[in-house]
């Protein structure tokens, strides 16, 4: 009976050890300190591949506002290694960031690839549809990393939206 009272007692000193620990222990949100660590950097530098980059396939949605399932299908596209386009591609995500866990409620009009020496690098997504919905986003440890489109970064693209071209034996 002695041995059972003891055991008894000791289970319960141990139950109470561990209770006691838990309440004492902080709860770390690692998310929150994750983005604390980043929250300064802008988007070429929390994703520096990017910095790499030697050519991109810049990709203009025909119909932005279509079927939702489908409005990316159909598409204009130019390819490029030209420096100075890298280069403006590259500046247009080195800026501050906003990192949200949803996508915004406006679709991207488009995308570019960046690739060094082939291989892709990081997909950039845009959109310009007004003052909610100018930005670049690219998505990183399954978050939406936005920042603000810019006056350049719009010319550039517009004016790949001109010379960009159907891919060969698209129907529409």
């Amino acid at each position: 009976m002695k041995y059972i009272s003891v055991c008894i007692f000791l289970a319960l000193a141990a139950i109470t050890s561990c209770v006691n620990n838990e309440s004492n222990t902080a709860t770390v949100d690692a998310n929150e300190a994750y983005y604390q660590s980043i929250k300064n950097l802008t988007g070429l530098k929390h994703q520096p591949r990017m910095q790499n980059a030697d050519s991109t396939e810049v990709i203009f949605y025909d119909n932005p506002d279509g079927d939702p399932k489908r409005y990316t299908r159909f598409y204009k596209s130019i390819s490029s290694n030209s420096n100075s386009l890298i280069k403006a591609l590259k500046n247009s995500v080195n800026k501050h960031f906003v990192r949200i866990e949803y996508i915004r409620k406006c679709r991207s009009e488009g995308k570019f690839y960046l690739f060094a020496e082939g291989n892709p690098m990081q997909t950039v997504y845009f959109s310009n549809r007004g003052d909610s919905c100018s930005h670049l986003y690219f998505i990183a440890d399954g978050w939406f990393f936005y920042m603000d489109m810019d006056p350049g970064t719009l010319q550039v693209l517009d004016s790949l939206k001109t010379i960009a071209k159907k891919p060969e034996g698209s129907v529409m």
